[in-house]
């Protein structure tokens, strides 16, 4: 062998690996082909197609490794990107969501706000036609609400068969055991008016009025209401036994003639005439229609009906400083009173004058509420309209 050649081969095998071989030797040399080297087939880890190699298997496996660790920064840098996307992604679905969420709530929230607005306005509107209606620094008439008037405090309908109430005989058992005298009367029910019994068990202060009807009810309604001084307003009862038990719209004037007997107070202390009885204006208002059955006395008697009598009758603003003007010019006031401190339904009373800052009653009804200085806060609450006189 040539050493030059040979030499040339050992260094190729250190640099490569492998050993070269010599070809084949032209023909009619008489020299036979070198032997071919020792071939090993693998499968290339990248595409896993056969590979021809050479015989070190071992520095093929380190080639591949150090490949590996060549192209792994590229593989993490690949995973990074591809992770990060992924996140993207997530983080703008979040996103989308919470702001899907947000625009719920400010609908709802805005919806919320749109109702309460609305309420709002419309209480605000409400607020503002009361007041356009009703305006609190102005002294204005009171509207009238009801055509008529109930006139008794204590009178209610009628029970068919005579058999009274649950709660009037309840009251009139509970009066009963304080005075025998109710006791009496239960004993003996059938001989008073069912209405008459109910005035009683409503007002005890009518306990000797209620006694005395069998007896006295088919006397003769008096003349005159007695002594009066013009300037004075004169206080009278509708269930006096002068005339409280004539007949007025259906019932008795004991239980329904307030309106009347107000008026004719307010008649004799105006004029001085005390021929203007109780019974006297309640005949002229059932003759002259101011009277309505099932309703009481209407208000119109107040103002049209009582110019027959002399007198001037005009409605005024339920207002304190108007009503304490009308009475310090000694102008008496009748009041059409609603549910409250003198009746259940309705009634009539009569502002006669001002005492210690307070206002003078007379109630036809009552002894005991007519003997008392009342505030005109209480009365304004119940007072449903007014007439000033002169």
């Amino acid at each position: 062998m040539n050493p030059e050649r040979g030499g040339r081969q050992e260094a190729y095998r250190e640099r490569t690996g492998r050993r070269r071989t010599a070809g084949p030797q032209r023909a009619g040399t008489g020299r036979e082909k070198s032997t071919p080297r020792r071939e090993i087939r693998t499968e290339c880890w990248e595409t896993g197609r056969p590979r021809q190699t050479g015989g070190n298997i071992y520095q093929d496996s380190a080639q591949r490794d150090s490949r590996r660790k060549r192209q792994e920064p590229g593989r993490k840098a690949e995973a990074d990107r591809i992770y990060t996307r992924e996140i993207r992604v997530e983080k703008a679905v979040s996103r989308k969501r919470k702001k899907r969420k947000r625009k719920k709530a400010s609908f709802l929230g805005g919806c919320v706000k749109l109702m309460a607005g609305i309420a709002g306005t419309v209480l605000l509107f409400s607020l503002v036609f009361k007041v356009i209606e009703e305006p609190p620094w102005l002294d204005k008439k009171p509207v009238k609400e009801y055509p008529a008037e109930m006139e008794s405090a204590v009178s209610t309908p009628q029970k068919s068969g005579g058999m009274l109430s649950r709660e009037v005989e309840e009251s009139l058992k509970g009066l009963a055991k304080e005075d025998d005298r109710v006791r009496e009367i239960l004993e003996n029910s059938g001989n008073y008016p069912e209405q008459l019994l109910e005035t009683l068990a409503n007002n005890p202060e009518t306990l000797d009025f209620v006694l005395d009807y069998p007896e006295k009810k088919d006397t003769s309604p008096a003349d005159t209401i007695g002594d009066v001084k013009k300037g004075t307003v004169p206080f009278l009862l509708q269930w006096d036994e002068r005339w409280g038990y004539r007949e007025y719209g259906g019932g008795l004037l004991a239980c329904t003639g307030c309106g009347p007997t107000c008026l004719s107070m307010v008649i004799a202390g105006l004029t001085g005439d005390n021929s203007i009885t109780p019974y006297t204006v309640a005949c002229y208002a059932q003759e002259n229609g101011y009277y309505e059955a099932g309703a009481g006395t209407k208000w119109s008697l107040m103002s049209e009906g009582a110019a027959r009598f002399g007198i001037q009758g005009r409605e005024i603003s339920p207002d304190e400083s108007a009503v304490v003007r009308e009475l310090d010019a000694g102008h008496p006031i009748i009041c059409s009173m609603g549910p409250g401190d003198f009746t259940r339904a309705g009634h009539f009373i009569v502002l006669t004058g001002t005492k210690d800052g307070k206002i003078k009653v007379h109630d036809p009804n009552s002894r005991i509420r007519s003997e008392k200085l009342w505030e005109f806060d209480d009365l304004r609450r119940q007072m449903r309209n007014l007439w000033a006189f002169e």
